[in-house]
């Protein structure tokens, strides 16, 4: 139950920000994401917050940025859609790749 609320908690808050983008596809200028609490991707903590996430590379790097400028650089699909995933472990939240 728990799990379906965060995931329906992240779908909405996430949505304005994937409305704009079509299948296959991200913004030029990126997207955003409030993330309302800490996680971890690829073994970095990052707490909660405003992020930044930047269009992958044509080799399929996107940097993820919070406000105070902390960047964390990850390799996803380019072609994938963009969406963000977290699985709940019991040290917490982490950031799947999507």
């Amino acid at each position: 139950m728990k799990k379906t609320l965060l995931n329906t908690i992240l779908a909405l808050a996430f949505a304005g920000a994937t409305e704009a983008a079509p299948a296959n596809d991200w913004p030029s200028t990126g997207l955003q994401a409030s993330i309302p609490f800490a996680f971890t991707i690829k073994g970095v903590s990052l707490p909660p917050g405003e992020y930044r996430f930047t269009p992958p590379t044509h080799s399929g790097i996107v940097s993820i940025t919070d406000r105070d400028g902390h960047r964390v650089m990850v390799l996803t699909n380019p072609m994938a859609p963009p969406r963000l995933k977290f699985e709940k472990r019991d040290a917490g939240y982490v950031l799947m790749n999507w």
